[in-house]
């Protein structure tokens, strides 16, 4: 088979790179089918660049992976609606967390003649040597059975450069899977896959010996949900990548950094080279947490948070507002914390909880009568990420995004008072001391 796979315009000058597609052109091109990849991430080609490319070279497939979002939903419309007046008339294929809660619905509105349910590693090569319509459900394979994701059909000059907090801008830098799935099932959260499953320490650092070795890496974002889902697995991973010789970035639970063995568990990870770590903190109210299903407790996201400085390492605060029993005094907390505990690594805002389709939540808010369907989410509610799709304060929309503008204000007038602060500091070493290797204000 010749297969096109096909990612979308994130709008971003330096993307980031795109995990679900590589996998899947490895796994296929492991297989012996013939894989390229179009990429308007990078190149920003309109979804004409697409039907003309399909016209001109007459793939068998045409494969589009999307998440669920305001964004990538209008991506996907476009993309397909242009490959709707090509000449050549290849089979297309949708996967991704978009079209999982209603394949149905997606098929009718793109065209697809098939859509993948969940991971689709396994589930793609087996249907590629019998194809057929409908929906194809899932065959998950561990992360370690995997082949590493075909990076090579991407253009790493430029992903190599994606920006992450806390990294050299001229540091190379990849991304790497410690693992797939999560230990906990968040209200807001939807998973394609039900269980945890992490992949062998030894596996992680030879992934990451390999980026290193390919394209001169020195920075490595693990990109899955959950590095950090237990004391004695991090120390596992730290262990292994620690020989490495990279600077990380990874994602966390709040509990187990606020745990018996966190302040451990921190000193082993800035050892090892970790610089950043995402936490769900999510809301600064217990009962919202308890409503979220979070287990996990507001003091416990702040002893996390004051460990992580403590450590050198710097947090990521991502909070969500909006969610059942929120309030305007929960915004207040949440704003309070995040002022307190900026460290200027980067910005960061408060967005509104979105009821995306196959959360607990979407159930909820379709159950209450605030959201009618998929359909109605998509072609309706959610009209932007940062704009209420479905709230639950209690305030009328317009109260609610005042309250929003007024939070987010003072957050970035907070994150800029701090960079003008250091960078009039540098100013002073550079005058003052004269700091001969200092770079200037405009370098990047």
């Amino acid at each position: 088979m010749r297969i096109l796979l096909a990612n979308y315009d994130n709008d971003s000058a330096l993307p980031q790179p795109c995990h679900g597609l590589a996998y899947l052109a490895s796994a296929a091109r492991t297989a012996g089918h013939e894989v390229s990849i179009w990429d308007a991430g990078v190149t920003h080609a309109p979804p004409e660049d697409l039907a003309q490319l399909v016209d001109d070279t007459r793939p068998d497939v045409v494969g589009i992976g999307v998440i669920g979002g305001w964004w990538q939903y209008r991506q996907l419309v476009a993309l397909t609606n242009a490959l709707r007046r090509t000449r050549h008339k290849p089979w297309l294929v949708l996967g991704g967390h978009g079209p999982v809660p209603d394949p149905t619905y997606f098929m009718r509105l793109t065209g697809a003649h098939t859509v993948f349910l969940g991971e689709a590693e396994t589930s793609f090569v087996r249907w590629l040597e019998d194809p057929r319509g409908g929906v194809i459900p899932s065959i998950p394979t561990h992360p370690d059975a995997l082949s590493y994701p075909a990076w090579d059909l991407f253009d790493m000059s430029v992903y190599t450069r994606t920006p992450y907090p806390r990294k050299n801008p001229t540091t190379p830098s990849a991304t790497v899977l410690s693992g797939r799935g999560c230990t906990h099932s968040c209200s807001f959260c939807f998973r394609l896959e039900p269980g945890f499953r992490p992949r062998k320490a030894k596996d992680i650092a030879r992934e990451v010996e390999w980026v290193k070795r390919e394209w001169r890496v020195g920075y490595v974002n693990l990109d899955d949900e959950l590095l950090v889902a237990s004391a004695p697995r991090t120390l596992e991973v730290c262990e292994a990548i620690g020989s490495c010789d990279v600077s990380y970035m990874c994602n966390g639970r709040v509990n187990v950094l606020a745990g018996a063995r966190g302040e451990e568990v921190l000193r082993v990870m800035r050892e090892s080279g970790c610089v950043f770590v995402n936490l769900g903190i999510e809301s600064l109210d217990d009962s919202v947490l308890r409503e979220m299903n979070k287990r996990q407790t507001a003091a416990q996201s702040r002893l996390a948070v004051e460990r992580c400085l403590s450590a050198g390492i710097s947090p990521g605060l991502n909070v969500l507002w909006g969610s059942p029993n929120d309030s305007l005094e929960s915004l207040d907390g949440i704003v309070e914390f995040l002022l307190e505990y900026d460290d200027g690594a980067q910005v960061r805002t408060i967005r509104p909880t979105t009821p995306y389709p196959g959360s607990g939540l979407f159930a909820r808010a379709v159950r209450e009568g605030k959201l009618r369907d998929v359909a109605d989410f998509y072609e309706r509610a959610h009209v932007n990420s940062d704009l209420a799709t479905v709230q639950w304060t209690g305030l009328p929309d317009a109260e609610f995004h005042a309250a929003l503008l007024d939070a987010n204000t003072r957050l970035l007038e907070n994150y800029h008072a701090k960079s003008l602060k250091r960078q009039t500091a540098e100013l002073e070493r550079l005058y003052s001391g004269r700091d001969t290797e200092w770079r200037g204000t405009r370098h990047t």
